[in-house]
């Protein structure tokens, strides 16, 4: 063979390093971390705002009153739309129901019916009364200086307990309760009611307990009593 006639041999190709495959998964982990991370963040900022906002809306805040400041009370007086009896002679006042009938008033009892014919009747059967009395009288029954408790029978089988001291408009008395025990042979019937002094005299208040009155009313109506500055004079009298 002819020196001059070898054969060309082409040389390799290089083959360029490839890079790592292990490096994108990286770079992809480090992504999804950020983005995981970013988002955790947001929404906890978003649940915190959001609670407070709610913690916020359903509480209650007392607002701070200053010193001198006022505020303004919503008027639940019952006893405003009710009607008004005042006794000339005696110089006192109370209110009672506007659905109460006043039946012959007079200075010296003043009897409250339900309905006009037990009015125009009169007589037993009233639902509540107000009695100017001598002051002898109510010593028969509860004397105003004896304990609470006190339980003195002032009839056939009827028993007045003196039950609280009481205050109307600056003159001392007292709530009592009446009982009438099976056997009697009056027309009593059970009663709350309350003596209030005045000078020699007294007035007697009475709510019999029947089954369409309200007991608590007469808390009511005491409340509303007042007596002028010459009452005790006209008592005297």
């Amino acid at each position: 063979m002819d020196p001059q006639t070898q054969p060309q041999i082409n040389p390799e190709p290089t083959v360029s390093p490839q890079p790592s495959s292990k490096l994108p998964l990286i770079i992809a982990g480090l992504v999804l971390v950020l983005v995981v991370g970013a988002g955790s963040y947001y929404f906890g900022q978003r649940s915190v705002k959001v609670t407070k906002e709610n913690v916020s809306t359903n509480s209650t805040v007392s607002p701070t009153i200053k010193k001198g400041s006022s505020i303004t009370i919503e008027n639940t007086d019952e006893t405003s739309s009710w009607k008004k009896y005042k006794s000339s002679k005696y110089g006192y006042s109370f209110k009672y129901p506007e659905n109460w009938i006043l039946s012959k008033p007079d200075d010296e009892v003043q009897n409250f019916y339900l309905n006009q014919a037990f009015a125009d009747r009169g007589g037993p059967g009233g639902i509540f009364s107000v009695v100017n009395l001598e002051k002898e009288l109510m010593e028969l029954n509860v004397n105003s200086k004896d304990p609470i408790g006190t339980r003195k029978e002032t009839g056939d089988k009827i028993f007045v307990t003196k039950v609280q001291n009481i205050n109307l408009d600056g003159k001392s008395g007292f709530r009592y309760k009446q009982e009438v025990m099976s056997g009697s042979q009056t027309d009593a019937q059970p009663e709350i009611g309350a003596f209030v002094n005045l000078e020699n005299k007294a007035i007697k208040i009475t709510l019999p307990l029947v089954t369409n009155v309200n007991p608590l009313i007469l808390d009511q109506i005491l409340s509303t009593f007042r007596f002028d500055e010459l009452t005790t004079s006209k008592f005297a009298q």
